[in-house]
């Protein structure tokens, strides 16, 4: 029997893991933190959530039903980290992302959110949205725009707080 060699063997099981994860709406779950979980709001509630920079879809999240209209704003000076670049919920631009992020047409670690855990029903939030309409109910989760593959959420650091108001 053959035995690889270890940097080759964890080289090959990367690129598995990998290829695996393209194209899923569902990455395992990579929560850095005890999850809070599900939070729904009644009408002129708010709630704060921390939305944590590493995880692919914030673990923390709200129940949203069709119609309802939030107002989202991110507390001051909030910032994370992508692996050594530090920024706000407005991102940054990254030329070597440029089709390569969740959401192609925002700066590279914007704050975005999206209904359900799949990037075609993302909307840009950035340090602001006001009367956001929900267009299909479900979980609302958040996360930074980084690259679609999970992988790259690993080197990413800290967190931003932001306030959501239900409007209506």
């Amino acid at each position: 029997m053959k035995i690889i060699p270890k940097p080759i063997f964890k080289f090959t099981l990367l690129i598995f893991l990998l290829l695996l994860s393209f194209g899923s709406c569902k990455p395992l779950a990579t929560c850095i933190h005890m999850p809070s979980g599900s939070i729904g709001l009644h009408f002129n509630e708010e709630q704060e959530i921390e939305v944590f920079a590493a995880e692919y879809y914030s673990c923390d999240y709200l129940k949203v039903d069709s119609g309802q209209v939030y107002n989202f704003i991110v507390k001051d000076k909030s910032s994370w980290i992508d692996l050594w670049k530090t920024c706000d919920a407005k991102g940054y631009s990254n030329r070597l992302l440029k089709e390569k992020k969740k959401r192609v047409d925002a700066d590279c670690f914007t704050l975005c959110g999206t209904t359900g855990i799949c990037d075609k029903l993302s909307f840009i939030i950035s340090d602001s949205l006001f009367n956001y309409e929900v267009n299909q109910g479900g979980d609302l989760h958040f996360f930074a725009n980084d690259h679609k593959n999970p992988f790259f959420y690993k080197n990413n650091k800290g967190s931003i707080k932001i306030k959501v108001y239900r409007v209506r």
